[in-house]
């Protein structure tokens, strides 16, 4: 069993979490936490000696954790652009049409129009005019990036069983801020993580891969990496580039 708790070192709060593990990990969280797993055995102060001598690390992970946050938070905005499935396209945020967001891609441009806000009730001019950006723009964007990654997924996802020999019960997609995806090995339910869209289309094709996989290997023994080796030969450049680039908190 495991228990959690926080450790401060010299400032900085780390989740510690004791259980059955092997050895100390140090883990960034992209959200920006930090976490410590350890063997239950391993004294408190070996291991903020451990802290201490990755703080650089850390550090560092923290603060391109910020840039990167604050430069993905620049492309959801009119004249911006996003990466779909490895494609570049430019974003262009026209006036509130309607009681629905419209999305449409013309070229390499990626239309919308957002659906009219209601009004607050304080006689504020403008709402037709209205563009939302950051946070909002990626709300309003995120059902039609739901469609576009199933349209995306679903060959890949049936040449994968052909090929394996084995079948999914259910594709499901929604926003995740810490995983690219997820088997339930029980239902053989597959998860993708939303941000898969944003990603090349070589990632999702590995995640598709691994997933299946675990209906093959529920766990992440040599068993497991064998059958990836096999099916999946390019999933280490896929991995690297989805760890260069984690999902959005």
């Amino acid at each position: 069993m495991s228990t959690s708790r926080t450790l401060e070192v010299d400032g900085l709060e780390v989740e510690l979490v004791r259980g059955d593990v092997r050895r100390v990990n140090l883990r960034v969280r992209p959200d920006g936490s930090v976490r410590l797993s350890a063997p239950s055995r391993v004294p408190a102060d070996e291991l903020a000696r451990f802290v201490r001598a990755h703080r650089a690390w850390v550090d560092g992970c923290l603060e391109r954790n910020g840039l990167r946050d604050r430069a993905e938070r620049e492309h959801w905005q009119d004249g911006g652009a996003l990466d779909l499935l490895g494609e570049r396209v430019s974003l262009r945020v026209e006036p509130a049409a309607g009681r629905h967001t419209q999305v449409e891609r013309v070229a390499g441009e990626l239309v919308v129009r957002p659906h009219a806000p209601r009004p607050d009730g304080l006689g504020k001019p403008g709402l037709a005019d209205w563009r939302p950006a950051g946070e909002e723009l990626r709300q309003l964007l995120l059902p039609w990036l739901k469609d576009e990654l199933v349209k995306a997924a679903l060959p890949l996802l049936e040449r994968r069983q052909e090929e394996m020999g084995v079948r999914c019960s259910l594709l499901r997609v929604r926003w995740m801020s810490s995983r690219w995806g997820s088997c339930n090995v029980r239902t053989a339910a597959i998860t993708l993580n939303t941000e898969l869209a944003l990603r090349p289309l070589a990632c999702l094709d590995a995640v598709v891969a691994h997933e299946l996989c675990h209906l093959l290997e529920p766990s992440h023994v040599t068993r497991f990496y064998a059958l990836m080796d096999r099916w999946c030969p390019g999933w280490p450049e896929a991995r690297a580039v989805l760890r260069e680039s984690p999902p959005m908190r």
